[in-house]
């Protein structure tokens, strides 16, 4: 992790606040975060009709493959770091900006999981014909549960990685029930309304100790807001992994303090479900793994993938 002085820090924004187009700014970014070598390392794959952008960090065309789908508001250029790394232990590792997100196309925040489910199934197919070896999905965050539902629909998807899970069927706390209730009832009148999601996490409070917080308001790809069709929708999915054991392999990682998801509450929605996961748990580690933590969530997940798929 690179820790910047405030002298860096300034100066970087000064140059930022004078780059002549987007390009520039984000080619500032890349270098001042250190990022610059790993995004060398990606080849850039359009797939479909939104069109779905996808990042491919390649070893070899008979290795198992790893679809990575990111977190609220972020993109797979985010995360080129923690990608490329796990890609050096003998992965294909595919990021995928979801539709209205990063370089995908699409509405800025609006999908729904029905949309994601038949995007990924896309992008599986446009991998299965490139590469020979078994693909699994890494949801992250809010990415897990539609990983779990993509898991779930397409049988080609042989292991499934969430870090961190929630389940609409068992909320949290009372007053998480009241919020998800409140969108279920407010898509009736209102689906495209928009809401900034930093209404109900802290940002500043998850992203401190990165670097890149000291940047994220130069970042124009960042989906702050979400429609409200989009948000109960996912609040709402159900999982059929309650009552029905499933094909492929499970797990679920966490950080031992994770700010968002009590880990207590992980531990007994999957022992609430029929499906078997495995549960990791990264000790001192909070909710941002893969960008504080990338050693340690990159050893978890390539141990993890290689004893599912035997390599």
């Amino acid at each position: 992790m690179i820790h910047l002085s405030e002298q860096k820090i300034d100066a970087t924004r000064r140059m930022l606040d004078r780059a002549r187009n987007p390009e520039e700014l984000r080619l500032i970014l890349m270098n001042v975060l250190g990022l610059a070598p790993f995004i060398a390392k990606r080849k850039h794959i359009s797939v479909g009709s939104v069109p779905i952008h996808l990042e491919l960090y390649e070893s070899d065309k008979n290795h198992p493959v790893i679809v990575f789908l990111p977190g609220i508001g972020t993109y797979s250029e985010m995360y080129c770091e923690f990608l490329f790394k796990l890609s050096t232990w003998g992965f294909n590792v595919v990021g995928a900006d979801l539709r209205g997100h990063g370089y995908s196309g699409g509405e800025r925040g609006v999908y729904t999981v029905s949309q994601v489910i038949s995007d990924m199934k896309e992008v599986v197919d446009v991998l299965s014909r490139s590469f020979k070896g078994p693909i699994g999905f890494f949801g992250c965050s809010i990415g897990a549960p539609l990983a779990m539902a993509c898991a779930e629909n397409d049988p080609r998807i042989r292991a499934l990685l969430c870090h961190t899970l929630f389940l609409s069927e068992y909320p949290p706390d009372f007053f998480t029930l009241y919020g998800w209730n409140t969108l279920r009832f407010s898509r009736m009148f209102l689906p495209d309304f928009k809401i900034d999601f930093r209404s109900f996490i802290d940002v500043n409070a998850l992203i401190s100790g990165n670097a890149f917080a000291d940047f994220i308001d130069y970042d124009s790809l960042i989906v702050w807001e979400y429609s409200i069709g989009t948000l109960a929708d996912i609040y709402s999915w159900k999982t059929s992994l309650l009552e029905n054991e499933r094909d492929f392999k499970a797990a679920l990682i966490t950080g031992e303090n994770d700010e968002v998801i009590q880990v207590e509450y992980m531990r007994q929605i999957i022992q609430r479900m029929k499906h078997p996961f495995d549960f990791i748990c990264i000790a001192n580690a909070r909710h941002m793994l893969p960008f504080l933590n990338v050693k340690e969530t990159v050893y978890a997940a390539k141990d993890w993938f290689k004893t599912q798929f035997g390599s």
